[in-house]
């Protein structure tokens, strides 16, 4: 077993968890450090110690605070960010980190910033002829009421999301991506922007038909030697929820056709480290086209574990050969399976049947809590009876943000059925402006 080499964690989220939990089993001391409001993780036995550091500081503080308290770790510290701007960081100024005695296993950070910042990724996906859906990028600088004129060109409904997640990205008015079916819905949206557009790059994409279960990725690591060590899940569920998009998906065996296609794109990168990369599968030929490659370990990383993929470990034993790494037999499971974060699911499944009417509110949500999950064995991985502070973290997060909605609610609702507000409760903006904002558009 190793203990000559730390782990250092940035995040609090499923994917930390999954990470922790992998390199727990290979004897890997772990080390987290977060700046969220929601700390799942505090407490937890995985990690021999975390840092918080409080939300309201600079990023470059946040990194000052970083790298100060990785010169008091074990060195060599391997670094596993999980949030997409400190990859981003992290990749941007390795120079500092490698200083600090940070090992980073990416050794072709241009590649992966490439993938991060969609917009570019995009392109260069056009150039390379890789099959993937028509996206327009819209970057600060750039024209607003332009781009929205480009936009309407585009074939509805269509999907837009942040170029890279968490840069600023709560000025779009959602969390991950927002899904617009005509193009009314995208100037209105649009028009809440203000004349000078949203303050974080996004991407428009043209959105590709099919059932959830259609979106297939593959998640794994690129060593040094262009080996790819992956596995594969199916999406059972897509909801924006209180913890990211989706909360069950099915593990399976890898699709040699999708490996194949996985190989040939990130050997054009001349990609090195941790990818997830997601297809859409569409049309009767279920042909694959390509969504984006998130270079980082994903949610759902101590699933490959499972399936005997540690990809973590895998990491270290790449960036640091010297070190010698002893995995534990893992018993692979022969049939599909369900990972699924049950206390999330359950939580969006009342939200999503909210608004149903109280006679079919029972069948609705059974259908939405109940079809993912019905007959496949599943696993919660942040479920451990050895570690539970994870968990009652996770209950106390996700209650108190529903009670905060609830309240919100309650109050816009009464504020709404006031005398004198102009309108009656739940009357939204009238259609004749947003016919006429559209006219004046395309005139």
């Amino acid at each position: 077993m190793m203990s000559n080499v730390s782990a250092l964690i940035i995040g609090s989220g499923y994917n930390a968890h999954g990470l922790a939990r992998s390199l727990h089993a290979v004897g890997v001391p772990c080390y987290g450090f977060d700046d969220s409001a929601a700390p799942l993780l505090e407490k937890s036995r995985l990690f021999h110690d975390r840092q918080l550091v409080s939300s309201a500081l600079t990023f470059e503080a946040k990194r000052a605070a970083l790298l100060t308290w990785v010169e008091q770790l074990p060195n060599p510290v391997v670094l596993f960010p999980t949030d997409e701007r400190w990859l981003v960081d992290c990749l941007e100024h390795s120079d500092r980190y490698q200083r600090a005695g940070v090992v980073i296993p990416c050794a072709n950070p241009q590649a992966a910033l490439l993938c991060a910042d969609k917009t570019r990724f995009k392109q260069w996906c056009q150039q390379q002829r890789v099959c993937t859906a028509k996206a327009i990028g819209y970057g600060k600088g750039d024209s607003w009421p332009a781009y929205q004129r480009v936009v309407e060109g585009m074939s509805f409904p269509i999907v837009v999301k942040p170029t890279t997640k968490g840069d600023n990205q709560t000025a779009l008015g959602f969390s991950f991506y927002e899904l617009f079916e005509t193009v009314p819905d995208f100037l209105a949206w649009a028009d809440a922007r203000g004349s000078q557009g949203p303050s974080c790059d996004i991407l428009a994409e043209e959105f590709i038909a099919g059932p959830v279960t259609s979106l297939v990725s593959l998640q794994g690591y690129v060593d040094r030697g262009g080996n790819i060590l992956a596995s594969q899940y199916r999406k059972l569920s897509q909801t924006e929820g209180f913890l990211g998009c989706g909360n069950v998906a099915q593990i399976e065996a890898c699709d040699a056709e999708l490996l194949r296609l996985t190989k040939s794109i990130l050997g054009k990168l001349g990609f090195h480290g941790f990818f997830d990369i997601e297809f859409k599968l569409s049309g009767p030929r279920n042909t694959p086209y390509l969504i984006e490659i998130n270079p980082r370990a994903c949610m759902l990383n101590f699933a490959a574990t499972r399936m005997g993929c540690n990809l973590p470990a895998a990491a270290i034993s790449d960036m640091c050969p010297e070190l010698k790494l002893e995995l534990p037999d893992v018993s692979i499971p022969s049939e599909p399976w369900v990972w699924c974060r049950h206390l999330p699911h359950l939580v969006d499944s009342l939200r999503a049947t909210a608004s149903v009417r109280p006679v079919l509110w029972a069948s609705g949500f059974a259908k939405h809590w109940w079809q993912p999950l019905a007959g496949k064995r599943r696993n919660d991985p942040m479920l451990m009876w050895r570690d539970v502070s994870p968990y009652r973290n996770l209950c106390g997060y996700l209650l108190g943000k529903a009670l905060r909605k609830c309240l919100q609610k309650c109050f816009r609702l009464r504020a709404a059925a006031k005398p004198g507000n102009g309108h009656r409760p739940g009357e939204g903006r009238p259609v004749a402006t947003l016919q006429a904002s559209s006219t004046n558009r395309a005139a």
